[in-house]
């Protein structure tokens, strides 16, 4: 990759990262979340990755660990979830994801300890493709 990345931030400290390297990686960050709802692993399973954070432009190494199973009651339902825990090596936020094991699989909490941030489904659609 060769170029510049221009990053535009809320807060107005916008600034511009030159690029000029090889990025060697497994997976981008954002679509971890998308795997999660396609995982099927044992209590104590890991799984090692390098993730791309795009908004550094750095590799983490990170690991996707399956801590158990968990009941999450919700205003509205109460869901029998997997649980995960993302380790990284500090390039990017650790969180803990709930998911839960019924079909369509859906993240029902997510917390970002660092961040002191919980973030709970509160409702869900349903929908079907045609």
């Amino acid at each position: 990759m060769k170029g510049q990345v221009d990053v535009k931030r809320a807060n107005g400290n916008d600034n511009t990262i030159p690029i000029d390297q090889n990025y060697s990686y497994d997976i981008v960050r954002s679509e971890i979340y998308m795997l999660l709802h396609t995982l099927s692993l044992n209590k104590g399973d890991t799984i090692k990755m390098n993730v791309l954070v795009p908004n550094s432009l750095t590799i983490s190494e990170a690991q996707l660990y399956f801590e158990g199973e968990e009941t999450i009651k919700t205003a509205m339902v109460t869901y029998n979830c997997d649980v995960y825990w993302l380790k990284t090596d500090g390039k990017m936020p650790e969180n803990k994801i709930w998911i839960s094991k019924e079909s369509p699989r859906t993240i029902i909490k997510f917390n970002v300890p660092a961040a002191s941030l919980d973030i709970e489904l509160v409702s869900q659609r349903n929908w079907r493709r045609n």
